[in-house]
């Protein structure tokens, strides 16, 4: 039996507020403070662990551990009332994937152990076979500019794409023996890796390199972290550099691109992750990043955790955000925005839930 569905927690307006306030509230809507769990897609095997999502044209691609790709049609989100379930995909595909899910237009790329797939989805309910690239142990990739950069066992790798949607080699950089590059994100000429070792854990922290060329990533620095802690997600938001990962969130001030800055950080579980614009989403709570801090401004019952050890692929599209889980894909919906009237107080608001 699964568990009960998500409760939504709502963004209420205080008691406080002047009479009248509210008429002038629709015109001054800035930011979005409520993100309501709406819908899930489930895969048909209830057994194997949902790994990433990816969505097109109102279309939901859902890969499985055990290296299943499902397309379910999910056109219907912006009418769903209450909360919906979708657990019956369109089609389901065999894929050598399955660590996880990279979209760039209409190529859906997946990857795992051996390398990566290259899936055309520019008719978006029906994704085609188009070729694999090998590769070693990747888990992540990620997308700068028209490169690809795969996070993989002791090496970060740099892909070109031109004209053809098949990637390329054109550069790595070695990590060393036992490291793992679990995430990656770019600022500028600075290529920041999250990196793992499970036997020594003084090399678990952030590496920094110069990306300036591509083709040659050269060692900068290297910030050491706790002995269980390494980013499982990394993202560039509003200028500064977000971590995520099971210490919770971080925010590192990048001035000094060459010397990320602690400068903000918030408890909570990150091994789930989306960015929304200037919204960072985990696994239970959203973030607005803003001068350089963290402002808690919306949460939600995810009901379900991630519990594998991978980082999980999560997704952003039209007006709604994907979230991996374990047991399934969660959907809020984003399309509620709000401030405190005109002077912008967030003390104004408050979470209950109903």
């Amino acid at each position: 039996m699964r568990a009960p569905r998500a409760r939504m927690i709502s963004i209420v307006i205080a008691a406080t507020c002047a009479t009248g306030a509210a008429a002038s509230l629709w015109g001054t809507m800035q930011h979005r403070v409520a993100y309501e769990p709406i819908a899930e897609a489930i895969e048909p095997d209830v057994a194997s662990d949902t790994r990433s999502v990816a969505v097109k044209d109102g279309y939901l691609y859902l890969l499985e551990r055990t290296g299943d790709l499902h397309v379910y049609d999910v056109t219907g989100l912006p009418q769903v009332i209450g909360f919906a379930t979708y657990d019956t995909p369109l089609s389901s595909l065999s894929v050598a994937s399955n660590r996880g899910l990279l979209r760039r237009g209409s190529t859906l790329y997946g990857f795992t152990y051996t390398g990566i797939e290259v899936f055309d989805i520019s008719t978006a309910s029906t994704p085609q076979y188009v070729d694999f690239v090998g590769a070693a142990h990747i888990y992540n990739l990620i997308e700068h500019e028209g490169l690809l950069i795969s996070c993989a066992a002791s090496e970060v790798v740099v892909y070109g794409i031109g004209a053809s949607p098949i990637p390329v080699e054109i550069g790595s950089h070695p990590l060393g023996s036992g490291n793992w590059a679990w995430s990656a994100a770019v600022f500028g000429s600075v290529l920041y890796v999250g990196q793992l070792n499970l036997s020594d854990p003084l090399q678990n922290g952030l590496l920094i390199l110069d990306f300036q060329d591509p083709t040659n990533p050269f060692h900068i620095d290297f910030i050491q972290m706790d002995e269980i802690e390494v980013p499982y997600h990394l993202a560039i938001v509003d200028g500064d550099l977000i971590a995520t990962g099971d210490f919770g969130i971080r925010l590192y001030d990048l001035t000094n691109p060459s010397a990320p800055a602690l400068a903000d950080e918030e408890t909570t579980q990150g091994r789930v992750r989306a960015v929304d614009g200037p919204y960072v989403i985990t696994n239970g709570h959203v973030f607005l990043v803003q001068g350089g801090a963290l402002q808690p401004v919306a949460g939600f019952d995810p009901v379900y955790m991630q519990n594998d050890g991978y980082p999980f692929g999560s997704a952003v599209d039209s007006g709604f955000v994907f979230l991996a889980q374990s047991e399934r894909i969660l959907i809020l919906d984003t399309r509620l925005f709000a401030d405190g009237f005109e002077t912008g107080d967030m003390t104004r608001w408050s979470a209950a839930v109903p």
